[in-house]
């Protein structure tokens, strides 16, 4: 997986805005989770807990190592649990609400493997329209169609709308001569989703800016004018359409764009095209931090549910998902998928509770939020982090999904210990003033320190 694109600090951007350029990046070989080498006076009992010798009574406490790392800037809130048994070693305001800024994606990921399961495929079709020579394509709510080909920068591959454009050509060829139409006119039919509109508790500027783009059932490349540029078009089906028809044209069948039409849902596929299963789609989501693909799947699990596929909706549908999977949302402001609505609140608790869930055998369906973590010092948004010396020890071995706002900066994930135990963490930071670098290094920090610690 190949890093994300930084973002910017402008106008009270988010700083995570990402890219879904399909030539993006490269794709190293997986890494693998490596517990570093235990420190001398490391902790000899599994569980960590301090024993009566003056050799444990010397081990430093979790409260003595993150507490000074995590009060560097602004307010953090924390928690860190043994994930093996659900244990928790320690807490700062663990049930405290706090802005999540873009951690909010595990809940989204949560939720719609949940909702459908991770082998799971989004399909867009074209069908036959009801005037001879009309073809229209069904959005199937892809987070990667795309008017490009190949791999992101993530390693997952995209769905080139040129595949669907080929089988398209095709299938009209196969057609019997009285009804095989010598140029055609492509309608889309977006109506899978609510028309393509932005949350309403986004910032105005996150659309024009390119962190985000109108939000609907059939949009290539997150709404991109081209695959490789972060403007973004103001409807998503047309320009698919338009895309479509082009490409048409270019293999021999003459065709035009057409208008929008709806109540073509029912009828059969002339042609398909299948997105990679969504265990890829929800990897590629966390690990670049895909806000575009985190909304797309929000409004699937609003379907999923009978739900608006609506950012009111999709966002209901995340909540009612998460909690009847267990964690308990008391409190919480689930407002979109992505994490971009500032007024989004939740506790540290809550984020490492999904975590939990993800490592539960019960809850196999849900290994895709672990595997789609960025992996520090190597892939998606932490492949620019952990590079200095000091943070050496989290190289390979601390995974986490990012979170970045104005003023708000956030780390959950999980990291081997000195001890060998595997453990989850939380790290939410509000109310950073100025850039956020002096926070992001601060939690770097206090993942590595839980990874030498060997605390008590």
């Amino acid at each position: 997986m190949g890093a994300a694109v930084a973002g910017t600090l402008l106008l009270g951007l988010p700083v995570e805005a990402q890219t879904a350029s399909p030539a993006s990046g490269d794709t190293p070989a997986p890494p693998v989770l490596v517990a570093p080498r235990p420190h001398a006076g490391a902790a000899a009992s599994p569980t960590g807990t301090a024993g009566s010798s003056p050799r444990a009574r010397e081990q430093p406490t979790y409260a003595g190592v993150l507490t000074p790392l995590l009060s560097r800037v602004g307010t953090t809130r924390a928690v860190v649990v043994d994930l093996a048994d659900g244990r928790q070693v320690w807490q700062e305001g663990a049930d405290r609400l706090v802005t999540p800024a873009s951690t909010t994606k595990l809940l989204t990921a949560a939720a719609v493997l949940s909702a459908f399961g991770p082998e799971h495929t989004f399909t867009t079709r074209v069908v036959r329209g009801a005037m001879r020579g009309s073809l229209v394509l069904v959005g199937g709510g892809d987070p990667l169609l795309s008017a490009g080909a190949g791999r992101l920068g993530t390693g997952v591959a995209v769905t080139p709308i040129e595949r669907l454009a080929r089988r398209t050509v095709r299938a009209v060829a196969a057609l019997p001569t009285a009804q095989r139409p010598r140029r055609v006119v492509v309608r889309y039919d977006d109506s899978l989703f609510a028309r393509p509109a932005a949350p309403p508790t986004w910032d105005r500027a996150y659309v024009g800016s390119g962190v985000a783009g109108p939000v609907g059932a059939l949009s290539l490349d997150g709404a991109r004018v081209r695959p490789d540029d972060e403007r973004r078009v103001g409807d998503p089906g047309d320009r698919a359409a338009a895309v479509l028809a082009a490409r048409l044209s270019a293999l021999g069948l003459p065709s035009r764009a057409g208008p929008r039409v709806v109540a073509s849902r029912g009828r059969p596929p002339l042609a398909e095209v299948a997105s990679v299963p969504l265990a890829d789609v929800v990897e590629h989501t966390l690990a670049a931090s895909d806000n575009d693909a985190a909304e797309v799947l929000a409004r699937q699990v609003a379907v999923a549910a009978a739900l608006p596929g609506t950012a009111a909706g999709a966002a209901s549908a995340v909540r009612r998902t998460v909690a009847a999977l267990g964690v308990d949302l008391t409190g919480a402001r689930i407002l979109d998928g992505s994490g971009l609505s500032r007024g989004g609140r939740l506790t540290p608790r809550q984020l490492i509770d999904v975590l939990g869930l993800a490592v539960d055998p019960d809850h196999g369906e849900l290994g895709p939020v672990l595997s789609g973590l960025a992996v520090a010092g190597l892939t998606g948004t932490l492949a620019g982090r952990f590079a200095k010396p000091v943070y050496a020890a989290g190289r390979g071995v601390v995974r986490a999904k990012t979170g970045g706002l104005r003023g708000v900066s956030g780390l959950v994930g999980t990291t081997v210990g000195a001890d060998g135990r595997t453990y989850g963490f939380a790290f939410i930071t509000n109310g950073v003033r100025g850039l956020l670098n002096p926070a992001r290094h601060a939690l770097d920090a206090a993942a590595v320190a839980l990874t030498e610690c060997g605390c008590r």
